[in-house]
């Protein structure tokens, strides 16, 4: 019964247009925060969701710290969990009618770099700005009079992650990836006390390094002898890195 009541909910022609609607507002936050919910309490069967539901949530996701993106991400986690997911997981927002009829995973890779290209540097240097170096610290500031109202930070899970697969994939050209705002994300990512977002920064660092070093660039010398020296700087596997040298290290590269 509340998987038929659930499925006409989330049907509904209303329901998806608040969902997918750019921003922020009172009611997408409130409607994702009940989906969100029902799901992690386990109140629908899996069985009910099809791609097209993770579609649906990847349309409305915005990559950023508000509350929308991340009951948003909750959701999409979960059902991914259960082995709901899509080929692109990458792509948001726009993007998602993008590929959503792709066959072709190079244009998949064609439309990641757009991304990266028209990721906004407003959100980035905000998240440089309120980077979550401990545990606790997830980087949601919100206005207090109205919580939908976020201060526009950028999500640092999906950045490493989106960051991971594009020198994984090894298409991008690196000398465009180091003078973007991503590569002091990526710095300040080993200051971070969490150590899945430094063993995600580290692998970035080992990616770029090999793409540095096959590509010819005026650079090249001087970047490769600083990723060199990160490296074999460090003492242990996935060592946390001051904070304060990443801060200096970033600024230099911008």
């Amino acid at each position: 019964m509340l998987s038929h009541i659930f499925i006409t909910f989330i049907d509904h022609q209303s329901i998806q247009q608040i969902i997918t609607q750019d921003g922020v507002s009172k009611e997408k936050e409130c409607v994702t925060k009940l989906l969100s919910l029902l799901l992690e309490f386990g109140k629908i069967p899996i069985e009910v969701f099809t791609d097209n539901f993770y579609q649906l949530f990847q349309f409305g996701y915005g990559c950023s710290t508000s509350h929308c993106d991340t009951n948003i991400l909750a959701i999409l986690k979960y059902l991914e969990k259960n082995n709901v997911s899509s080929k692109y997981p990458f792509a948001y927002g726009k993007y998602v009618e993008e590929v959503k009829n792709m066959k072709n995973v190079a244009m998949y890779n064609e439309v990641c770099i757009k991304i990266l290209e028209e990721l906004s540097p407003t959100l980035l240097n905000n998240l440089i700005e309120n980077f979550p170096i401990r545990d606790n610290e997830k980087v949601r500031h919100h206005d207090t009079e109205n919580p939908t109202v976020s201060s526009e930070e950028m999500d640092p899970e999906y950045v490493l992650s989106f960051l991971y697969h594009i020198v994984n994939k090894g298409e991008v050209q690196v000398r465009m990836l180091l003078s973007h705002p991503i590569s002091r994300v990526l710095l300040l990512s080993l200051s971070c006390h969490d150590n899945l977002t430094r063993y995600i920064g580290y692998m970035c660092i080992e990616k770029i390094y090999y793409l540095i070093l096959e590509e010819r660039f005026k650079e090249k010398q001087m970047c490769s002898y600083l990723f060199n020296m990160l490296k074999n700087s460090i003492q242990s596997e996935y060592a946390r890195l001051p904070h304060l040298f990443h801060v200096l290290f970033g600024e230099n590269t911008s």
